[in-house]
């Protein structure tokens, strides 16, 4: 189970996700020690919010070509992805899958919220649950039932279950790497190749 202080809705800071990025850019660890003192605290709530902040560290750090380049790169990718699917971004909702993200926590099952909900939509789903940058909320299985959830991404593992909830018209996916979708690091760009993999049947899209 995860700590809801970890979730994306919340306050917490992510200073290991700031540095992570600053290492995809080729900086040093004396540049991401100058780079994360001169920063503000690294605490996204969206992913829109995400990238404004890693383009801010690539900036004072120096490298903004380099962030310039690695965002460009992303940005195309899942431009590609979204055409291999066949849904534009301009499309409506009701054209985007309904999709909800759930993990267990000491409190019981949450729905991330933050930028959880912008990652599903960049791969062509709707969050049923959530709102960009909402703050996480308690879910059970009355709350699951009435949001039609048509795919639901389970970040426990393979080795946990649905403890507690009855689900029905779910297509249940086991997330094993749960940091990617869950932590503000460069790996978000996979959790939404992963997420749409999933949800529209297409195993050769990863990034």
């Amino acid at each position: 189970m995860m700590d809801t202080k970890a979730l994306p809705g919340g306050t917490h800071a992510w200073p290991d996700d700031a540095a992570e990025w600053l290492r995809r850019l080729g900086c040093t660890a004396s540049d991401i020690h100058e780079t994360l003192l001169s920063a503000p605290p690294f605490r996204p709530s969206t992913l829109k919010q995400v990238l404004t902040a890693v383009m801010d560290l690539g900036r004072r750090a120096g490298r903004l070509g380099e962030v310039m380049t690695l965002l460009g790169h992303q940005e195309a990718a899942l431009k590609r992805l979204r055409e291999d699917v066949g849904i534009p971004r301009a499309a409506p909702p009701s054209d985007l899958v309904p999709a909800a993200v759930i993990l267990r926590t000491p409190s019981g099952w949450m729905a991330p919220g933050g930028w959880v909900p912008d990652l599903l939509d960049r791969a062509a789903g709707r969050d049923v649950l959530c709102q960009s940058g909402s703050a996480p909320r308690s879910v059970d299985s009355a709350v699951l039932e009435a949001a039609d959830v048509r795919h639901l991404f389970l970040m426990t593992g393979e080795e946990e279950g649905l403890a507690g909830l009855d689900i029905s018209g779910a297509i249940i996916h086991r997330v094993a790497a749960p940091a990617d979708w869950l932590q503000p690091g460069p790996r978000l760009v996979h959790a939404i190749f992963d997420a749409a993999s999933r949800m529209h049947g297409i195993s050769e899209v990863f990034f």
